[in-house]
């Protein structure tokens, strides 16, 4: 019994340390999509970190169904390889999305009937 106890904790270590190395955190965020599906116009607050710093925050209020794009050439939280977490905040709904994977990653932000998410693809054409 002690034999197969060891060689769990040795493979559960083993394995532990394999997933930081796919872990790149050499993310960057490109463009942003706001998009409100409600009735109502909606107040979208973002909190964007790097590697646990705040680089940019931003609130913007969104007609229904008036998409709004935050183009990424005007990127204020910058170009930086990183882990970036994002934080959304719609009235009293909240989630937040942490992207590590290498590469650019556009974002699209959404509310829907008292829900909001956070969507992605990397390496998406407004990146570049």
């Amino acid at each position: 019994m002690q034999r197969r106890a060891l060689l769990v904790s040795l493979s559960t270590g083993v394995t532990a340390g394999c997933v930081g190395i796919f872990d790149a955190l050499e993310a960057t965020l490109g463009h942003f999509d706001v998009m409100n599906y409600d009735d109502e116009p909606h107040v979208f607050r973002v909190r964007i970190e790097r590697d646990g710093s705040t680089v940019h925050r931003f609130s913007r209020r969104v007609e229904h169904d008036d998409p709004i794009a935050i183009r990424a050439a005007d990127r204020t939280w910058g170009t930086t390889p990183g882990r970036y977490t994002l934080s959304l905040s719609v009235g009293s709904a909240h989630t937040h999305a942490t992207f590590t994977k290498r590469g650019c990653h556009d974002v699209i932000l959404d509310y829907r009937s008292g829900n909001v998410g956070i969507f992605s693809h990397n390496d998406g054409p407004r990146c570049r």
